[in-house]
This record gives C-alpha cells, sequence and structure tokens, in this order.
C-alpha cells in the first residue's frame, strides 16, 4: 500500500509538471484512494488464501467431513 501511494504522488506530481490542474488531482483523490484501499485488501486476502487452507461459508456439502477427516 505504500508502493502505490508512492507511485499515486509520482504519477500526480508528473501530470502537474506538465501541466494539469491542480484541482483535478484533488477531485480524483478519492477514487484513487478507494481503488489502492481495495486492491490491497484483495491482494491481502488473495495471499492468505494461497498460504492457509482456508473454508469460506457456503462450500460444497463434503466440504465439512473433508475438514474433518484431516
Amino acid at each position: 500500500m505504500i508502493l502505490s501511494t508512492i507511485a499515486l504522488g509520482i504519477v500526480l506530481g508528473a501530470l502537474k509538471w506538465l501541466g494539469m490542474p491542480p484541482h483535478y488531482g484533488l477531485v480524483t483523490m478519492p477514487y484513487t484512494t478507494f481503488g489502492i484501499i481495495v486492491y490491497s485488501s484483495y491482494e491481502a486476502c488473495r495471499q492468505l488464501l494461497g498460504v492457509y487452507d482456508i473454508r469460506l461459508h457456503g462450500g460444497h456439502a463434503g466440504e465439512q467431513d473433508h475438514r474433518h477427516r484431516r
């Protein structure tokens, strides 16, 4: 998340240097920040699902038996 925030700052700085009015950067900041948070949350969950054998609710009927057999 820190790296993506730094990258966003660099992109906005470059756009400002190229002549984009600062108002446009401030208007889009909440949306881009929300996108960074959603993507970071998705990546964290994806990595946890890859490392741990996490079973989510709503699985098929034999999933509970599979879990108890281990």
